[in-house]
């Protein structure tokens, strides 16, 4: 987030996540996570899943 200097309330409201959901996701006292809210986050700092979540990309998408 600091990267793209989005505050956690802009990205809360701009990718329909709860601002308390967001906090814990931040947090890292989350366990699991919605595929919705994952789907909202990769597409809105424009990241594939994979990334997002282990923080490299597949082996698919590294072949384009």
């Amino acid at each position: 987030m600091e990267i793209n200097k989005v505050s956690s309330t802009q990205l809360s409201k701009e990718c329909a996540i709860p601002a308390s959901t967001l906090s814990t996701y931040l947090s890292g006292k989350k366990a699991s996570y919605s595929p919705d809210h994952l789907a909202a986050l990769a597409d809105y700092f424009s990241v594939s899943l994979d990334y997002l979540m282990f923080g490299e990309t597949s082996g698919a998408s590294s072949l384009n």
